[in-house]
């Protein structure tokens, strides 16, 4: 039987790769016109190739799922084809050999000056980052654009926010990963507890934290819910574990 199979970013969603559309997606913090068009390589090649190096190490610190597996697996009694519109080869490395990209491939790439030219990309694994480096980089002062400051007891204090917390986990450790791993709740306080782990060339590391949030009076406002902002909190603090924004903590 002849099958043919399309795929998008949601199969490879599955393995930790972050699709293009979605809130904290790869477009968050890019405009596309910027890195993403040939306009924009002519007027920032730097940007373009900085932009597709981290996506070259997100998918190389990714691992085939399931679903990937499965159509293999379907290739041993069947003919198939995989069209995708993915740019990674998580299908390639579960084991499926003929594999349609629609939109390129992000290890392949050649000269604009001279077509005949194909710069060599290094294997996946090379990308992975040893954790040295990792560490040493998430070590680095925050921005102080990226800092906001609140007063707590009379007492002023600068933070990292939860979304600029991912943007430099996505910068310095691509392939990162969280996940709960446990929810209590104590009256009216959750207490949330996340797994933060970390891709490195060695191998991959974790560090677990807590962070809590009380439900708010009636008459109290808050911003977001108790269990997500107990979340970001625990993210952060396990990402301090690595180092980053370590020293706010240490004030």
């Amino acid at each position: 039987m002849n099958i043919v199979v399309l795929t998008g970013a949601g199969i490879s969603r599955e393995s930790g790769i972050k699709t293009f559309r979605d809130g904290d997606g790869l477009w968050a913090g890019h405009n596309i016109e910027d890195v993403c068009t040939p306009m924009a390589l002519a007027r920032d090649p730097q940007r373009v190739l900085d932009f597709y190096n981290m996506r070259r190490r997100e998918v190389a610190a990714a691992e085939p799922n399931a679903g990937h597996f499965g159509l293999a697996e379907l290739e041993k009694h069947h003919d198939v084809t995989i069209v995708t519109q993915n740019i990674d080869d998580l299908h390639e490395r579960a084991g499926s050999s003929n594999v349609i990209h629609i939109h390129g491939e992000v290890f392949k790439s050649r000269s604009v000056h001279d077509e005949t030219v194909k710069p060599l990309v290094k294997a996946p694994r090379s990308f992975a980052r040893p954790l040295a480096e990792i560490l040493a980089d998430l070590s680095k002062p925050i921005a102080p654009q990226h800092l906001k400051t609140k007063s707590k007891g009379g007492t002023k204090f600068s933070f990292l926010t939860w979304y600029y917390a991912v943007k430099y986990l996505d910068y310095y450790a691509p392939g990162w990963s969280s996940e709960v791993r446990n929810v209590t709740w104590f009256d009216s306080r959750i207490v949330v507890t996340v797994r933060l782990s970390i891709v490195a060339a060695e191998g991959i590391f974790y560090r677990e934290a807590t962070g809590t949030e009380e439900e708010p009076d009636e008459d109290e406002k808050m911003y977001g819910d108790p269990s997500s902002n107990a979340e970001a909190m625990a993210l952060k603090r396990a990402a301090a574990k690595f180092g980053l924004g370590l020293y706010l903590y240490q004030k």
